[in-house]
């Protein structure tokens, strides 16, 4: 008699693109309420550079695309330096509500609560695919990156900033030696840039 696998409906591939649409669907409204671009320029970036490093990586891209879609929306809920608790605290009820199971809640949610962090030994591929990317995404977008800081600062501090943020993000959020290459051309690119 043969053995029958039983898959959670999550764990398919047709589950899992049901769930990143859904997700989608609850999450974009949130970020397009905090800044309509938001999404747009940072979210999908991130979402981007994560499918990259999981493939780089051979990791199934799942738990990167989900990290990658809820890694800011703390910062689109409340206060910026405590997004990433606010944030892995809601992405477990949302992925609740879409049925995920607990164990991917748990990577996610952990994923998020380490995306912002110092750098540790600790941290899972899960958390450094994310953080690496995140990073990727703000270097990549580095006029999306000036524009935030430009909202709240004058123009040369804005681009003290960006610069400081690019340089952090490429030295400590940047783990992930694939990354480092990957990025390494757009950041050069980047500084050139905001020296100019």
């Amino acid at each position: 008699m043969p053995i029958q696998v039983r898959f959670m409906e999550s764990e398919t591939a047709n589950g899992q693109n049901e769930i990143l649409s859904r997700l989608n669907q609850e999450v974009i409204p949130i970020y397009d309420r905090f800044d309509p671009d938001f999404y747009a320029e940072h979210i999908m970036p991130v979402t981007a550079f994560s499918k990259l490093l999981a493939n780089r990586t051979n990791r199934d891209p799942f738990i990167p695309n989900l990290s990658a879609a809820l890694h800011d929306i703390g910062l689109a809920l409340t206060d910026p330096e405590m997004h990433h608790i606010t944030g892995a605290e809601e992405s477990r009820r949302i992925l609740s509500g879409l049925c995920c199971s607990a164990e991917i809640q748990e990577r996610v949610s952990q994923a998020i609560l380490n995306h912002n962090c110092p750098f540790s030994s600790e941290l899972s591929l899960d958390d450094e695919l994310l953080r690496s990317a995140d990073g990727m995404a703000h270097i990549a977008h580095v006029p999306y990156t000036f524009h935030s800081f430009l909202l709240r600062y004058s123009y040369e501090e804005a681009k003290k900033k960006t610069i400081q943020r690019l340089e952090e993000d490429l030295a400590e959020k940047i783990t992930l030696p694939i990354a480092k290459t990957i990025i390494a051309p757009i950041y050069r690119d980047a500084l050139v840039f905001l020296n100019d």
